[in-house]
């Protein structure tokens, strides 16, 4: 797959959870990060180009539990890692300015190369 990532990924020593604003589902985790996108990993894949509406769990010592975020499916893959989880990447769209800066404040506080 060729690499178009324009900002550098980082993992996170946190394990977020990923969950559906209209329907409450857990979807799956975030692996790493950037301000513009992310990785999930799942146990069900999902649906190319199809924007999802997410809550994403924050550390505790965050001023807020969460944060809502909209995002598009740009790739979604078999994990060979792991039997039968999926790797889905994801572009966040008509993100604001508050919540890049919270997303800087979590890579910050726990991201790793």
């Amino acid at each position: 797959m060729e690499e178009r990532r324009k900002l550098e990924r980082m993992y996170l020593a946190f394990f977020s959870r990923v969950f559906d604003r209209q329907d409450g589902r857990m979807l799956g985790y975030l692996s790493d990060l950037t301000t513009g996108g992310a990785l999930m990993i799942a146990e069900k894949p999902q649906e190319l180009r199809k924007e999802l509406q997410l809550r994403m769990d924050l550390p505790a010592e965050f001023p807020q539990q969460s944060l809502d975020i909209n995002a598009k499916v740009i790739w979604c893959q078999p994990d060979e890692h792991s039997n039968g989880l999926y790797r889905i990447g994801l572009h966040f769209q008509r993100i604001s300015p508050e919540e890049i800066s919270l997303l800087a404040q979590l890579l910050a506080k726990y991201g790793f190369r």
